[in-house]
């Protein structure tokens, strides 16, 4: 479910180029409609879309894994899309209708594009189109700069993922991205990378300075599913404060070697999630290790009169 809400919203976002793809055709226009077609049935995309030759509606569902009732769902919409768009609007009512089925599964596609049923009284057959993003050239999302779309050439038809992956985050580097929308993209190579079971090497291969960035966002991934246990609230911010441990813990083994390590001691002891990161960025900023050891006296200092509310 993760994977095909995560791949929703990056063709949200970048919805005219990743179509253009998928389909092979020039789109002039794509009008976002409304993707509740009907009460609780929710539609992954639905367009109004122009192109050169004319308008049609257009309907995508995501879908991760192989599922034999995909055709009678895809039924289910056509008949609510119709409803609702094309039978109250009758100046619309000539748009024809097309559905696509996106697989982004690592297993065989192995589901039907069509339903069909048959009695003696009546006869029912559906068609729509499913396009399985591992036959299609990583390429071709490579060559574009929006990284909602390049990013897409992880699940793409290829002979060396790695090797995509480490474009696609050379590209991302390239953009200069604030440290929040590099997060994004990271935990989507992430998610990405698991759906072609690469994510270790995926993490393995990330540059450095990237590499820092995958290992917090590995701790707040953490969080989140310890916090279905614990809280969320709670399982989350565990998750931050480890993740941030493992980045201080990289980043002073960049900056001064090994032997910087001996100081994690002292900064485990430190449990508020806003001076870690603060500290984080003192390493930086520090001139050499004992200039650093005194941050970490302070940070210290101020978190047990915090926790005790008086001072030692």
């Amino acid at each position: 479910m993760k994977f095909d809400s995560e791949i929703k919203e990056i063709f949200e976002s970048s919805a005219k180029t990743i179509a253009k793809i998928l389909l092979g055709i020039d789109i002039i226009k794509i009008k976002t409609l409304p993707t509740e077609v009907q009460e609780k049935l929710i539609a992954d995309f639905v367009g109004e879309i122009e192109t050169p030759q004319g308008k049609f509606l257009l309907h995508i569902e995501f879908q991760s894994s192989n599922d034999d009732f995909m055709p009678q769902r895809m039924l289910n919409y056509a008949i609510s899309l119709y409803r609702k768009y094309l039978k109250k609007h009758p100046q619309k009512q000539s748009l024809p209708l097309i559905q696509i089925l996106v697989y982004i599964g690592q297993d065989k596609l192995r589901m039907k594009n069509f339903f069909s049923l048959k009695t003696e009284f009546t006869e029912t057959f559906h068609r729509f189109e499913i396009i399985d993003l591992s036959q299609i050239d990583a390429e071709k999302f490579l060559e574009s700069d929006d990284p909602d779309v390049f990013i897409l050439s992880i699940l793409g038809k290829t002979q060396n993922r790695i090797e995509v992956i480490r474009k696609i985050t050379e590209k991302l580097k390239k953009l200069n991205l604030d440290e929040s929308k590099l997060l994004k993209y990271i935990y989507r190579i992430d998610i990405l990378s698991e759906l072609r079971s690469v994510e270790k090497e995926a993490l393995e291969s990330m540059p450095v300075e990237l590499k820092i960035d995958v290992t917090r966002l590995l701790g707040y991934k953490q969080g989140k599913k310890e916090g279905k246990e614990e809280g969320i609230k709670e399982g989350i911010e565990r998750g931050l404060r480890e993740g941030l441990y493992t980045a201080i813990a990289l980043d002073l083994q960049i900056k001064f070697g090994k032997k910087a390590l001996s100081l994690m001691s002292k900064i485990r002891k430190i449990s508020d999630i806003q001076k870690l990161k603060k500290l984080k960025k003192e390493i930086i900023k520090a001139k050499n290790l004992n200039e650093f050891s005194k941050k970490i006296y302070h940070a210290n200092s101020n978190n047990k009169l915090t926790n005790n509310n008086k001072p030692y």
